[in-house]
């Protein structure tokens, strides 16, 4: 049992839930070796192929075995020293006159930017960026307001703002590619994954 699995998951979910839980995989078994790459990007556009895929957007096409292995519950937050300089958002209203971090410009079809979208019309943020983990750097570091999973927001001690609005969950899909999914190593690195997130259920959901 050995060679290289290569799995594909959106970075604050690799790297505070599945890296964590993989020590025991790595030590039952130490001829697999992982390749873990981070992205938010639909899975057609990814540069180069993984076997495991770990997405929150389902592909347009491709050959995948998918199924679904959770939810996620995103929300807004911010630093407490952020809503102690500028005040904390009562309602929608009062957002537009608060800077919120957003996605960029190529990433806007993203479920968490359209939420941003639809609960505020014509808002601009006042930092864009491509990633989670720059999102929540500039959330922990008092820049603003940014939609993130609750997860990671919890974990880092951000406060939940305008929790009156419900918050966006979205489905966790967990894709492996046809012929990748005949290997006992893709088998047994999914089955350890599914393992993770279903004793994970508790945090991704909020």
């Amino acid at each position: 049992m050995s060679g290289v699995v290569r799995i594909d998951a959106p970075e604050l979910l690799g790297q505070q839930i599945l890296i964590p839980g993989l020590r025991g995989l790595m030590r039952d078994y130490p001829g697999i070796r992982l390749d873990i790459r981070s992205s938010v990007r639909p899975v057609q556009l990814a540069t180069q192929q993984s076997d495991i895929v770990l997405r929150i957007v389902l592909p347009e096409r491709g050959s995948y075995r998918m199924r679904s292995v959770g939810k996620i519950a995103f929300g807004l937050y911010a630093h407490q020293d952020y809503l102690d300089a500028h005040g904390t958002p009562s309602n929608e209203k009062d957002l537009s006159a608060h800077r919120v971090i957003g996605w960029s410009e190529e990433l806007r079809y993203l479920s968490m930017a359209l939420w941003l979208e639809e609960l505020f019309p014509g808002l601009q943020p006042a930092m864009r960026f491509a990633s989670f983990a720059a999102q929540l750097t500039a959330v922990e570091s008092g820049f603003g307001i940014a939609v993130l999973p609750c997860f990671a927001a919890l974990r880092t001690g951000l406060t939940p703002v305008l929790e009156d609005i419900p918050r966006l969950t979205l489905d966790l899909w967990l894709l492996v590619q046809d012929q990748a999914a005949r290997a006992p190593r893709v088998q047994i690195v999914k089955d350890h994954l599914i393992t993770i997130l279903t004793e994970s259920a508790d945090q991704l959901e909020g």
